[in-house]
């Protein structure tokens, strides 16, 4: 690569920016750290933040599906990156462009999974003609990448070869200026931390009965921070009116910079009940780059990230009476709760800063970039 003189190009697809979703904040972090020797362009695909109708999504795939070739048809780019999630429309959507790049355009691709349906993953692997439909599509791919061994395996299962796929993380962006000081102030609060999407799926019930559970042991010194919006939002404010936990359990919406640095700095636990099918959690690996203790569940890449005892505690259970002890004895434990805290710090540092991820990204694509680009 260093006989080359100019960056090798290319063309990334995600939602928009705007999107407060996990893909846009990857590939947002992607381009900002990306070395000279790569040149990435952006083209938003898919529905649009200001337009959530579901009528015009056809029109929206259409129209993205038109720039996209003019994009390739007008620009040499070494390689189309591409950000699909296993759900039904965005699995059409994008395998129509990964069809269209490696078979039309005969442009190398990178394809990183990123939300997962394990409905739809035991029916690809299931049926033989969609198994056989997926790997005719994606096996043109250079390169297929999962966020955790799991849905590695499962990809292997609906036909690409193990060579073909590999894991990678998402990634958070750390913040050298803050999160220095993990020991808590005597007599201070524990702030335990609930930060992603309000859906029911992601546990914030859940997160909302542990509170519930505290106060009726007795336990007093403690808030509960949902930071997030969604469909639950208000669904959540009216329960917790209704079990009488408005002292306890604070709920300021959806918090982007300064705002979310504040409360991650302020935190101590990241009470995290998901059962949602999602790859690599974000606001997981965010709330470990701040030194939080991480108390959740055994889905998707978790349990890869995070080692009971020494990360945090994970929990074979959907139920509050069973996150309860972990987060109980994480509260009544501060020298277990100062060497998790810590040791998380330096473990996302290490591993998951968005610096890290996007170097390994790097390397991936200059495999996929065939020797005569080089």
């Amino acid at each position: 690569m260093n006989a080359r003189t100019t960056p090798y190009r290319v063309l990334m697809l995600s939602p928009s920016f705007e999107d407060k979703g996990g893909v846009a904040s990857f590939c947002r972090l992607l381009m900002k750290n990306v070395s000279l020797e790569f040149k990435v362009d952006h083209l938003e695909i898919g529905n649009r933040p200001e337009n959530r109708n579901p009528v015009r999504r056809l029109s929206f795939f259409v129209g993205d599906a038109l720039r996209l070739g003019r994009r390739l048809g007008k620009n040499d780019y070494d390689l189309v990156h591409i950000n699909p999630s296993l759900e039904i429309l965005s699995l059409l959507r994008d395998s129509f462009y990964v069809f269209l790049i490696s078979r039309i355009h005969k442009t190398r691709s990178l394809v990183i999974f990123h939300g997962w349906n394990r409905r739809i993953a035991r029916r690809i692997i299931s049926l033989p003609v969609l198994r056989f439909v997926f790997r005719f599509i994606y096996r043109k791919a250079g390169r297929v990448l999962a966020l955790c061994t799991l849905y590695k395996d499962q990809l292997e299962r609906m036909g690409l070869a193990p060579k073909q796929v590999e894991v990678i993380s998402t990634m958070y962006e750390a913040d050298e200026a803050c999160f220095v000081n993990l020991k808590k102030d005597s007599g201070a609060p524990i702030q335990i931390l609930f930060m992603a999407r309000l859906w029911r799926s992601k546990g914030v019930y859940i997160a909302v009965d542990v509170a519930r559970l505290l106060v009726e042991s007795g336990v007093r010194n403690f808030r509960l921070v949902i930071a997030g919006d969604g469909p639950e939002l208000e669904g959540v404010r009216m329960y917790r009116e209704e079990i009488g936990l408005t002292e306890f359990v604070l709920i300021p919406g959806y918090l982007k910079d300064d705002e979310k640095r504040a409360v991650l700095e302020r935190s101590d636990i990241f009470l995290y009940p998901t059962h949602y099918g999602e790859g690599c959690p974000v606001g997981l690996l965010e709330a470990m780059g701040a030194g939080l203790a991480i108390v959740s569940t055994r889905v998707a890449a978790i349990p890869e990230i995070v080692k009971g005892g020494q990360n945090g505690f994970l929990v074979d259970s959907l139920k509050a009476e069973d996150f309860y002890p972990s987060v109980k004895r994480l509260m009544d434990d501060p020298a277990l709760l100062g060497r998790i805290r810590a040791a998380n710090k330096a473990k996302a540092l290490e591993n998951y800063e968005a610096r890290v991820v996007t170097r390994k990204i790097e390397s991936i694509y200059a495999s996929i970039i065939p020797q005569n680009c080089r």
